[in-house]
């Protein structure tokens, strides 16, 4: 198979998308070193929009290929509930309420283990909260356990290593492939869209 100019096209994007990912902090800086146009390389250095914005490149590079009509059906073909899904949870999670929530269940439980509280605070992190994937959505689970633990590890004065470790062992957890609680049990939750739905 010949890859024809639009897939070209689409993996060349993709490789700047990838780039443009390990690069977001550099955007960030440039919205504060060219304030008038801060608004757009703040936008740009969002690590949670730079899919999108690329997606939205692709969308716009096939119509200019195949024409507008293939890339609306290509846009329209696609199923975009799972993602929205994540999205909103992600959001809810990263919340004031819900996460200080989980701080305080989190310090409460530390408190009462037989180690310092620093080290339990950090070890229930790792540990106990990635397992709220199984009532949530695995990306909260992470993003909860990654804003509950940065003040504590991911710090300018906590090693390189250490932070790396920290975030391997929440993705390991996350993305450990184990059926959720609600999908082993089959439930699910009529009130929403997606089934089998976390159970709330």
């Amino acid at each position: 198979m010949t890859p024809t100019t639009l897939q070209w096209i689409a993996a060349a994007l993709f490789g700047i998308a990838l780039l443009h990912t390990l690069t977001v902090k550099h955007f960030e800086r440039l919205s504060h070193r060219f304030p008038r146009h801060a608004g757009l390389f703040h936008l740009l250095g969002e690590v949670e929009v730079v899919f999108g914005f690329w997606a939205m490149v692709l969308i716009l590079a096939m119509a200019l290929v195949d024409g507008g009509g293939q890339a609306l059906q290509y846009a329209e073909s696609r199923n975009y509930t799972e993602p929205l899904f994540v999205f909103v949870v992600m959001v809810i999670a990263a919340s004031r309420p819900v996460l200080r929530t989980v701080v305080a269940l989190v310090d409460i439980t530390a408190r009462l283990m037989p180690l310092p509280t620093p080290m339990a605070t950090a070890w229930l992190g790792l540990a106990a909260v990635p397992l709220l994937g199984s009532l949530i959505t695995e990306p909260a689970a992470m993003t909860i356990a990654a804003l509950m633990l940065a003040p504590q590890i991911f710090r300018a004065d906590v090693p390189e290593g250490r932070k790396y470790l920290a975030l391997g062992v929440l993705f390991v957890n996350v993305a450990s492939g184990r059926r959720t609680w609600a999908e082993h049990w089959k439930l699910q939750n009529a009130l929403v869209l997606f089934n089998p739905a976390p159970v709330t």
